[in-house]
């Protein structure tokens, strides 16, 4: 098997080969070799609860998030329940060796990715069809933070390739469980219920409710549900963290020009108005996504629907920092090649990182993180704004419905 790849990769144009190169290399330094030195701080959020469900003491894992208040540390466990059920048995072990061990599962999930998405090709094109979309993969830079921090992306990547494959190939129940799963791990991805029933796909959508309900179930029996009401009831309220700058939702850039925060002070201070301002903003997006989903039809445009929800549910999560940007590669490996697609990749692959990382020191960044200058800021949010109107408006210049309007 691998020496059918390589047999292609020496067939492949020299374009091709060097970009190959160079992904192949980054890979190895940037997920790989990094890999062995991160601290994986997220990991370590998670480990905590997932070791307190397993060892039956599931009932505190809120209590941090409970606690917090805004200008304080801002590092708990927020997830669902059933995401502390999923990584239970790991919280078995000492945390080293359950990070090197997810390390080691993220890299292979990873690969599993890469694999179910080649799969809906033919089999004449699927070697350099797949050489191309593993430069892809490989040179996505919010991928590799989320590698380092120990975040799950390549988990919920598998899940969703995998997830929409098995709907899509009439493996209802796997399917179904395996997007149930990535719908748990990260709740903006439940947008993805409402692809299903837009695109009528109402079989699948059944399993998905099924999966999503039976693991909620599970997770009551890890969690009391004395303590995840309290947790269900924070959590739909604002937490005080909207304006970090790495959060590039909607959320997070009105409150960065609306409001005075610990990260960024607006152009005026009201909370309200950057309430206000952000419901406008995510209902103007989701009814876009709507309308575009609403007026398709065909598969020829499932591939667009698909990444513009991706990126409409980023546009309106509470909170959507960079590494989150990695589930876009699920939607970009399903997108016909365009100039316009291929500009997006790019700025979120390579530039928009650089705005947002996780990493840059708040006192550097201060210069923009007062008045006008914090638009700066939202970079990244922009970038995401403008990529949701280029799939809005390629799937509705392409709609049938539309041309015979026409």
């Amino acid at each position: 098997m691998i020496g059918l790849w390589l047999d292609a990769a020496r067939r492949a144009p020299l374009g091709l080969q060097l970009l190959l190169i160079l992904a192949l290399s980054r890979y190895l330094c940037q997920g790989v070799y990094a890999g062995l030195f991160a601290n994986g701080f997220d990991f370590k959020i998670v480990h905590d609860a997932a070791a307190a469900v397993a060892h039956g003491r599931g009932a505190g894992i809120y209590d941090a998030f409970l606690a917090f208040r805004p200008g304080s540390g801002s590092l708990f466990y927020m997830y669902p329940p059933p995401a502390a059920l999923l990584f239970a048995p790991l919280g078995l072990l000492e945390h080293p060796l359950a990070f090197a061990l997810f390390q080691v599962l993220s890299h292979a999930l990873l690969w599993g990715f890469w694999a179910v998405c080649i799969r809906r090709w033919p089999e004449a094109e699927r070697r350099e069809k797949g050489l191309a979309a593993l430069v892809v993969i490989l040179l996505f830079s919010p991928l590799y933070l989320s590698l380092r921090i120990g975040q799950s992306e390549p988990l919920i990547l598998f899940c969703l390739a995998a997830g929409l494959y098995g709907l899509n190939t009439g493996r209802f129940f796997v399917g179904g469980l395996l997007l149930a799963a990535a719908v748990w791990l990260k709740l903006f991805l439940g947008l993805l219920l409402i692809h299903l029933l837009l695109r009528r796909q109402y079989r699948a959508l059944g399993y998905c409710v099924f999966w999503l309900a039976l693991l909620f179930a599970a997770g009551g029996m890890a969690v009391p549900w004395e303590a995840q009401a309290p947790y269900w009831t924070r959590l739909a309220a604002p937490l005080g963290i909207e304006a970090f700058y790495d959060n590039q939702s909607a959320s997070g850039f009105t409150y960065r020009w609306l409001a005075a925060s610990p990260y960024a002070t607006g152009w005026i201070d009201s909370p309200r108005a950057a309430a206000f301002l952000r419901a406008a903003l995510s209902a103007v997006f989701l009814a876009g996504y709507a309308r575009a989903a609403l007026r398709a039809r065909g598969e020829e445009h499932s591939g667009r629907l698909l990444t513009l929800c991706l990126v409409t549910a980023l546009l309106v999560a509470p909170h959507a920092d960079t590494h989150h940007q990695a589930l876009l590669l699920a939607g970009f490996l399903s997108l016909p090649f365009s100039f316009g697609t291929a500009a997006f990749y790019a700025a979120l692959a390579e530039f928009v990182p650089l705005v947002a990382d996780k990493f840059i020191s708040l006192t550097r960044l201060s210069w923009f993180a007062h008045g006008p200058a914090n638009a700066i800021l939202s970079l990244p949010f922009f970038v995401l704004a403008g990529f949701w109107l280029h799939l809005a408006r390629s799937v509705e210049g392409g709609s049938p419905a539309l041309a015979e309007k026409k």
